[in-house]
């Protein structure tokens, strides 16, 4: 180091100081033995004016004492060296292990010492690539002339200066802060400038990466679906919020900013806060309910889900607030709900059961339940279905419920034992359905127990009225018959032949009235006649009336049909009159043919033709002006059915239609 004193310039110096300090000495002891004063020279005068051996042993004296202090001189600077050694071996091994560059120039820009870690840094491998050389000469123009400009800003000033700067390493330029001083010797002479690199490459790749982080922080803070709260915990002020929050609430971020949570939060006691405060500070978290008003005034019924957390050294709250005012509302609405559902099952009149299928037990039940069968609720929390069921098995009732889980509403009869004995009538609706997670069955049983009494009293009574019809009935055909029967004996005894013949048209007629109230009896409704049938059955009687000696075909083609009595009677009469015709003058005895009879639907109305192959109508006929009394009966029975009576006119004989409407009840 320029400047300093070496070892051997410090040996000697050291030695002449001892040597003259120890000559003083010797002087000083002389002058007190010879009592003289110091002679000229100091101890060699004094030795010079000695008497005999005295002179030989003074320098004998003197010369030991020149050797012990040439050995104190050296014993002390040999320790001195080997200190400064290891100072140095210290310093050199602190200067190379430093992990951030350090150098050291001289006065002209010169690298004169460079650790380890500032090689590689300049992008060398061995420090005789650097040692001797400048910026200039190691660095590309543009990053040496800010450096030689700073060397000499140093060199001119004596201050140390501290800049960020791109440096040229290894692996390229790269990010470094650069601490350089004015280098002085031992005399505070400026001699050079000592200079530190710091690398910000790995400080800027973690600011980088904390930046990435804090982005992806951000991106899942605003993300989340519930509003985030950060709060200061000791000012209870907002520090951050995430989107939600703003879109719940109405605030933005800088409006949240000069809030409180009291500010938003509507609490009938302020203390309540201050109290919740200190329980979450103590236990760490907390979940709670509370309300909210929006920047609109709107109140919200929140859960918070609040945590402690530490912020810059600082406590702060983390907390997550979720919008529950909906299901509140739903909770409200299903509560009332349940409570007017509560109310129908109580108040019912019906009893209502909730059964379990596989034991059986009846889980809840309402007042008319019990009272129905006259026990207590207490009673009869006590049974199962099993005590009650009078007219099913066990089996049959576990293979009962087993189709009603299966999805099927069943509609059934069941009979239960009352507590005083009796035998309830119940028409019972289950259906399934979930309670607590478990499937169970829901049944209403309706007491019919006085209404099937007065069913089986009406049926009763319905029964003896149909027994009373059917004779009326009987018996208005047994009348009608012999009227009947009066009128063919009258008509054998006239002797006159038209006369006998007026009255066989109507035996014909009373005879078909006859045979309705016949049908009539005999089935099973007494409503109305199977008419197809009554078709079949008047059509072959008159022809057995009227075919004698002939063969006369009947081609029947009706639909089934049934008609009531005043539907029956009229048409019955109208059928009559067209057969009667068709076998008498269309086909008259002794003749071969076909009666064509048809009886279809045709819309919302109803056609019965009645028609022959016969000799057909005489010629010059007109329906209107005849004056039979079958004409007549035709025309006016159509009316009375409300229809219409046409007489058609097809190739051969005769044929006639009646529409006529009738829809079934």
């Amino acid at each position: 180091m320029r400047g300093s004193m070496t070892v051997p310039e410090t040996l000697l110096s050291v030695s002449t100081r001892v040597l003259a300090a120890g000559w003083a000495c010797l002087d000083a002891a002389l002058v007190a033995v010879s009592g003289s004063p110091s002679a000229e020279g100091g101890p060699l005068g004094h030795a010079a004016r000695m008497p005999g051996f005295l002179p030989t042993l003074f320098l004998a004296a003197l010369t030991a004492l020149l050797v012990l202090a040439i050995w104190a001189v050296w014993h002390k600077c040999s320790r001195r060296t080997r200190e400064l050694t290891e100072s140095h071996n210290i310093l050199s091994a602190i200067f190379e292990s430093m992990p951030d560059p350090v150098f050291i120039k001289d006065l002209e820009g010169r690298f004169i010492r460079v650790n380890t870690a500032a090689v590689f840094f300049l992008g060398k491998t061995t420090p005789e690539e650097v040692l001797g050389r400048t910026a200039i000469e190691l660095l590309p123009p543009e990053l040496a002339a800010p450096v030689t400009e700073q060397d000499e800003t140093i060199l001119r000033t004596g201050l140390a200066v501290t800049v960020q700067q791109t440096v040229l390493t290894a692996t390229g330029p790269r990010p470094a802060i650069s601490t350089k001083a004015p280098y002085r010797d031992a005399r505070g002479a400026v001699v050079g400038i000592i200079g530190v690199d710091h690398d910000l490459s790995a400080l800027r790749q973690e600011e980088t990466r904390r930046h990435e982080h804090e982005a992806h922080f951000r991106m899942l803070f605003n993300a989340v679906a519930d509003p985030v709260w950060v709060i200061d915990a000791d000012t209870g002020r907002f520090t951050d919020v995430n989107d939600a929050a703003c879109r719940l609430f109405g605030h933005s971020r800088e409006e949240f900013g000069k809030l409180s949570v009291t500010d938003i939060e509507v609490l009938e006691n302020p203390d309540e806060s201050r109290q919740r405060l200190h329980r979450i500070l103590e236990t760490g978290g907390d979940r709670f309910e509370t309300r909210l008003r929006t920047r609109t005034g709107n109140v919200l019924d929140t859960a918070i889900h609040i945590r402690t957390v530490a912020i810059d050294d600082r406590p702060h709250l983390l907390a997550i607030v979720r919008d529950i005012t909906r299901e509140r509302q739903a909770h409200e609405e299903l509560r009332e709900s349940e409570a007017r559902f509560r109310t129908v099952f109580e108040e019912a009149g019906d009893g209502m059961l909730i059964v379990d299928p596989a034991t059986l037990e009846i889980l809840v039940f309402n007042e008319t339940a019990s009272t129905q069968r006259g026990f207590s609720r207490e009673e009869f929390a006590r049974l199962n279905v099993m005590d009650l069921q009078v007219m099913r098995t066990r089996e049959e009732v576990d293979e009962l419920f087993r189709s009603i889980l299966d999805g099927e509403v069943r509609r059934y009869h069941t009979q239960h034992r009352c507590r005083d004995g009796s035998i309830l009538e119940g028409a019972v609706i289950s259906t399934p359905m979930t309670l607590k997670g478990r499937r169970q069955i829901l049944a209403i049983i309706r007491d019919v127990t006085e209404e099937n009494a007065m069913v089986q009293a009406l049926t009763d009574s319905n029964h003896e009225k149909e027994i009373l019809l059917r004779e009326i009935h009987h018996r208005v055909k047994n009348n009608l018959q012999i009227v009947s029967s009066l009128l063919r004996l009258q008509a054998h005894q006239t002797g006159d032949p038209v006369f006998e013949e007026l009255l066989a048209e109507s035996h014909n007629r009373i005879n078909s009235m006859a045979l309705v109230h016949e049908e009539l009896y005999e089935s099973e409704a007494l409503a109305d006649i199977d008419f197809r049938e009554y078709l079949r059955k008047l059509s072959e009687r008159l022809l057995r009336v009227y075919a004698r000696g002939g063969h006369v075909a009947l081609d029947i083609r009706a639909e089934k049909a049934h008609f009531p009595i005043d539907t029956a009677i009229p048409l019955g009469l109208i059928l009559n009159e067209l057969l009667s015709n068709a076998f008498k003058h269309g086909l008259p005895a002794g003749r071969t043919g076909t009666v064509t009879i048809g009886l279809v639907p045709s819309g919302d109305d109803w056609e019965l033709t009645v028609g022959d192959d016969g000799a057909g109508l005489p010629e010059g006929f007109v329906p209107g002006e005849t004056g039979t009394l079958g004409m007549q009966l035709l025309f006016s029975l159509a009316d009375q059915l409300g229809g219409s009576f046409e007489i058609l006119t097809p190739e051969t004989g005769a044929a006639f239609r009646l529409r006529f409407p009738f829809q079934a009840p």
